[in-house]
């Protein structure tokens, strides 16, 4: 990620890494509705969504902390928590569903995926990448 961003700016980055998570969550959620339920159907869309996932979660990361850098062990310690009770949050919201196919998980993953993209989008980017 240090070599990218010397190269390209955060905002590309971003942008690029959205549509990168957005896109197979969507591709996920066509294998569900078209009943391609597979290894490679279920593991390859959830891996580029969570690649995308981590280009993100590290610069927004990165632009959320540097306002608070006398205090970022503290902001970062906040952050791990929000993300630990985030993925508590989305298990119990899984283990309500039926798991005989992956589509709840797909409609989990669009929704997650497009939410963190929209707020990566009017928080971070339109504002220029200021926090």
């Amino acid at each position: 990620n240090s070599r990218l961003v010397q190269k390209h700016s955060i905002n590309r980055i971003l942008s690029i890494a959205c549509v990168v998570s957005v896109l197979s969550a969507c591709g996920l959620l066509g294998f569900a509705l078209f009943g391609q339920m597979t290894i490679l159907t279920i593991i390859v869309p959830v891996m580029f969504v969570y690649l995308g996932f981590g280009f993100m979660f590290a610069n927004c990361v990165t632009n959320a902390l540097l306002p608070f850098a006398m205090i970022a062990g503290a902001a970062s310690a906040l952050l791990g928590f929000i993300q630990i009770n985030g993925g508590v949050l989305t298990s119990f919201a899984m283990s309500r569903f039926s798991q005989t196919t992956q589509l709840p998980l797909a409609v989990l993953m669009l929704v997650t995926t497009t939410m963190i993209a929209t707020l990566v989008y009017g928080i971070i980017i339109k504002h220029g990448g200021k926090p």
